[in-house]
């Protein structure tokens, strides 16, 4: 992979144990909702308006992908879906079914995507634009009360929002560990990272064992004129600000965790000041992946 310029990788793991051998780490956790058809919500729209679709997800396609595209729950650690990965998703599934709203009758604002499995109605993924396209796509969920006994959501986002509900505790909400993610090339992927705020000069100590080119000492600068990465020393262990193993530093430039948080675990060491001037400027989202593969 690194010879093919990869600056990361993302594998679904049989075992997390063996590959973490290799400098993986969990990354991506997944929100699976279950509620019971009698405690699904009344839904009231804020206006009538727009068209709402049903489709085979292989004619869905061009009308939901710039949806996926432009939303911002797929840009935090998400796929970036090119046309023939669209198309496998529909000859792999050919049950999947998708809900589309079109706002202005022309363009998708909105959509589900969905399956009947038995007496359950599986939810895959779902995604909206505002709050009009919100309250359609759970108004045609709730419509399928009569005809399914369960409804499951297996959402990429793992935060879990039980309190959308009225009673939260008629959801059932478990958070499960999902696929794995790996920095493979260190210097390409902090050169191109989305830093939001400055950052102080400091050293990491970063230890690969694997790949040698990422393990060392380096330096790394963010300000107005950019990003300044460098490596200093080809010693992780010389003297540095922060020092942590490639899968750490995966974890907390991906959002899945933050710095002071693994330095109170101790999975890191560092001064306490270095850790805040970087924790500060890496994103603290939570990654969300909708794809499995």
């Amino acid at each position: 992979m690194r010879s093919d310029d990869v600056a990361l990788s993302y594998l679904a793991p049989f075992s997390y144990e063996f590959y973490r051998r290799f400098g993986y780490e969990e990354v991506f956790d997944r929100a699976v909702y279950k509620i019971k058809n009698t405690d699904l919500p009344r839904v009231k729209l804020s206006e009538e308006r727009g068209q709402f679709l049903r489709l085979p997800l292989e004619d869905a396609i061009s009308l939901i992908d710039e949806v996926y595209e432009n939303n911002a729950q797929s840009r935090n650690g998400g796929l970036k879906r090119e046309n023939w990965w669209w198309h496998y998703l529909g000859l792999k599934h050919p049950r999947w079914q998708v809900g589309v709203y079109l706002e202005d009758g022309q363009n998708a604002s909105g959509y589900v995507i969905y399956e009947a499995a038995g007496n359950t109605f599986k939810i895959q993924e779902i995604m909206y634009t505002n709050q009009l396209s919100y309250q359609y796509l759970q108004r045609f969920i709730c419509q399928h009360e009569s005809m399914f006994e369960e409804f499951e959501y297996a959402s990429g986002d793992p935060k879990g929002f039980p309190d959308v509900m009225a009673n939260p505790y008629v959801v059932n909400v478990k958070i499960m560990p999902y696929m794995m993610a790996r920095i493979i090339n260190l210097q390409k992927f902090v050169d191109t990272y989305p830093f939001i705020q400055k950052v102080k000069s400091l050293r990491l100590g970063v230890k690969d064992e694997l790949i040698p080119q990422n393990n060392g000492i380096w330096r790394l600068k963010v300000n107005v004129n950019g990003t300044s990465f460098e490596k200093i020393s080809e010693n992780e262990r010389n003297l540095a600000d922060i020092h942590l193993d490639i899968q750490n530093l995966t974890k907390v430039f991906m959002g899945y965790r933050q710095l002071i948080h693994l330095k109170q675990v101790g999975k890191i060491t560092g001064n306490i000041e270095s850790i805040q001037n970087l924790g500060l400027a890496l994103q603290s989202e939570s990654p969300m992946l909708w794809d499995y593969f």
